[in-house]
């Protein structure tokens, strides 16, 4: 008698045929099948809630993305036309709260045709970030610069106006 030698193909065949009767053994158990069933069931729609939770969040930064180009594009078609003066300067003291220690300190004044001064007192160390953020303003063409520069907060208070003492007894509460 001749003995045939086993293929890859037939010890495959054989090795998937063996999961498969494992597999079915394991969830067609007559007393815990039933509940392996329901918890890859469970499994199957908790992957599927996910996949579909990342392909809408997805989506979802997709347009937002897309909302702001097209936004960007409309904003560069309006630079073009004139702006109100008035609305620049709301623009540049949001930007300057957002910059600045002391916005308050700052005062905004238009020169008109996009021509913008600043004057007051800041700290020295944000003094180049106002001045950018300001010249980066939509609707700022020309920007003077007329800030002096402090050392600390209460040079900055003191520049204003106030009792330095005063000022930090209030802020701080009484010692």
């Amino acid at each position: 008698m001749f003995r045939r030698a086993l293929s890859i193909g037939s010890i495959a065949a054989i090795g998937a045929g063996f999961a498969a009767g494992a597999a079915f053994a394991y969830f067609f158990d007559p007393q815990s099948g039933a509940k392996r069933r329901g918890r890859l069931r469970d499994e199957a729609a908790h992957l599927r809630r996910l996949v579909t939770n990342e392909i809408q969040g997805r989506e979802h930064d997709l347009l937002n993305r897309g909302r702001g180009v097209v936004a960007r594009v409309e904003s560069m078609m309006r630079s073009r036309a004139a702006v109100d003066d008035d609305v620049v300067i709301e623009r540049i003291r949001a930007k300057l709260g957002r910059v600045s220690s002391h916005p308050h300190d700052i005062e905004v004044h238009s020169h008109g045709d996009g021509r913008f001064e600043i004057f007051g007192a800041v700290l020295g160390r944000e003094h180049a970030e106002v001045r950018e953020a300001v010249a980066h303003v939509q609707g700022v063409k020309l920007l003077e610069d007329k800030l002096l520069d402090r050392s600390s907060d209460l040079d900055v208070i003191a520049f204003r106006g106030a009792s330095p003492p005063d000022v930090v007894a209030h802020v701080h509460g009484p010692s």
